[in-house]
């Protein structure tokens, strides 16, 4: 990560703490669609957050809890996942993202064998649980915004090279125009020095004429 983005990061700690962060994603639970049907789960609404940037992140998410983590047919999944704050078991781990017309939305379900993670059933696991989320919510705004940050120090590189560049080509344009300034200012000379030379030798000739004549006279007049 670059000085520019980890300097931004923490101002945007600075600036955007937890409570402020959390008003940028929303956690909600409920019954979701999922490979195993509809099931109990979690949607978490992240307004502005790119698609492919969430996907990334809940990946690595997954990863801590070393379990199998894969795709299969858009869903993002982690069997044997040991998290032993909800379970002394392997947990199954399920997340869909999908894009929406102003971010994305992530549903997030947990299989504890049996039983998918509910409020009826699992209270205390699910209190547990929320926090996660909502950690995990704070994690994929603060990825989105660095991603941006990325975006847009790559956009300043290109736009600055686009400048110098286009500083370099004035540089020779200028110089092309000193250079046919230079050019029209000693072509204007020599027409000066042209014109007088033409007149020097029409004088010139002039007079060769007037020899010339004055020769023929004298050539008619010897008999």
């Amino acid at each position: 990560m670059s000085r520019l983005v980890l300097i931004t990061v923490f101002a945007l700690n600075f600036l955007f703490p937890n409570s402020l962060l959390a008003q940028h994603y929303q956690i909600k639970e409920g019954r979701y669609p999922m490979s195993k049907g509809t099931q109990p789960g979690f949607e978490i609404t992240l307004p502005g957050v790119d698609e492919k940037v969430a996907r990334e992140e809940i990946k690595k998410w997954m990863n801590q809890f070393k379990g199998k983590t894969g795709t299969k047919k858009g869903e993002i999944y982690s069997d044997n996942a040991i998290i032993p704050e909800i379970s002394d078991h392997p947990v199954d781990i399920y997340a869909v993202v999908k894009k929406t017309k102003d971010g994305s939305v992530v549903y997030v379900f947990f299989d504890l064998g049996g039983s998918f993670l509910n409020p009826n059933d699992h209270k205390d696991k699910f209190n547990v649980v929320k926090r996660m989320l909502d950690k995990l919510g704070k994690n994929l705004v603060k990825a989105d915004l660095e991603a941006k940050i990325k975006a847009t120090e790559r956009e300043i590189k290109n736009t600055e090279k686009d400048l110098n560049t286009l500083k370099k080509q004035q540089e020779r344009l200028e110089n092309k125009i000193k250079d046919c300034e230079q050019t029209i200012k000693e072509s204007k000379e020599a027409l000066k020095e042209n014109a007088k030379q033409q007149e020097e030798t029409e004088k010139m000739l002039q007079q060769k004429r007037q020899q010339l004549k004055e020769l023929q006279e004298k050539l008619k007049n010897i008999k």
